[in-house]
């Protein structure tokens, strides 16, 4: 009965899958992190670190070194 007690407890659900079209993604927290202007949050536009924190106004894009997997944000277009 313990051992079924223990393995039972370590069984857990999947976490649920949140789209772009989900009212639960957050354009802060979610996909690349940049919240165009107008976004159904009502958050500054711009791109987000990974604490949620603005680090780039609109516009805005993001730089990843291919080679450490860091990510840069930069204010302005992409060239």
């Amino acid at each position: 009965m313990f051992l079924t007690l223990i393995a039972a407890t370590l069984i857990t659900a999947p976490a649920p899958t949140i789209t772009e079209d989900s009212p639960a993604w957050s354009c802060v927290d979610d996909g690349n992190r940049i919240c165009g202007p107008a976004n159904p949050e009502h958050k500054p536009a711009g791109c987000y670190d990974d604490g949620g924190v603005l680090v780039a106004p609109w516009p805005c894009h993001i730089v990843i070194d291919p080679a450490t997997g860091d990510a840069d944000a930069y204010t302005g277009a992409a060239k």
